[in-house]
């Protein structure tokens, strides 16, 4: 269910979730991989986290 949720998340936050949870690599890690900023890997990080929370929790409601 959670890999359902990460293939809906933009492309960006697809990659630096991928990244730092199931490669574990650190946020400068990422950072050097990406191009990005340490900053905007911490952004799409918590927006990744808080879009999947929010499908979780979408899905949890309609199996009530």
């Amino acid at each position: 269910v959670v890999m359902q949720c990460l293939q809906n998340l933009p492309a960006s936050q697809q990659k630096v979730m991928r990244l730092r949870h199931f490669a574990d690599l650190s946020i400068p890690e990422i950072a050097n991989i990406t191009q990005f900023t340490e900053v905007n890997i911490r952004q799409l990080l918590s927006r990744g986290r808080n879009a999947i929370k929010s499908q979780l929790d979408l899905l949890n409601c309609q199996d009530e």
